[in-house]
């Protein structure tokens, strides 16, 4: 059997001529068009536009909720990697966190879980939730319900500044890794 060598383009065009070739690979664009349409300038302006979107990331969103608003709708417009501002109020709702984000309570509001479940519900990896009171989960002690309830799989989650009040558990924390629990007051 022969070897096979590889080499890497080193160019930042035939980076880009290589890239192309392996991703887009239309029929009409060969080996001996590609150059050629690299030197078509408003091409070579959109994949420069790509790539440096593509380089630079997505910026993450920063979500304001205020008293009177849902929670929970804007974790669910939320996605991985933004940011949930909680102003200070009451907000009577269970939340369900499914998604790697950071709960931020501004001023110390409530969340109120109104007797019922679990006042906030992890179910996904990396969330942070910080600065937010916690009240009322449900008294079933058979679903375990908790102010916070980290279900397998959240892992690396971190909680930190939070009271609890009135919940049965006041974190719930089954089958995760790597989870930071901080400056909280569970009474």
């Amino acid at each position: 059997a022969a070897d096979r060598v590889v080499s890497r383009p080193t160019s930042p065009k035939s980076r880009l001529a290589a890239t192309l070739r392996r991703t887009l690979q239309p029929d009409w664009i060969s080996l001996t068009t590609l150059p050629v349409l690299l030197h078509f300038r408003p091409l070579r302006l959109a994949l420069a536009l790509l790539a440096a979107g593509t380089a630079a990331g997505v910026q993450a969103a920063s979500w304001d909720v205020k008293p009177g608003e849902s929670i929970q709708a804007a974790i669910n417009r939320a996605a991985a990697g933004d940011t949930v501002r909680v102003a200070r109020g009451h907000y009577p709702e269970n939340l369900r966190i499914d998604k790697p984000l950071t709960l931020v309570g501004i001023d110390r509001p409530t969340i109120d879980g109104g007797g019922k479940g679990d006042t906030i519900r992890v179910a996904s990896p990396d969330v942070a939730i910080e600065g937010v009171i916690v009240a009322d989960s449900g008294a079933d002690l058979g679903a375990q319900n908790a102010g916070i309830y980290l279900q397998p799989g959240a892992h690396r989650a971190r909680v930190a500044h939070c009271d609890f009040s009135y919940t049965l558990f006041g974190l719930w924390i089954e089958k995760v890794e790597d989870v930071v629990i901080e400056h909280n007051l569970i009474t």
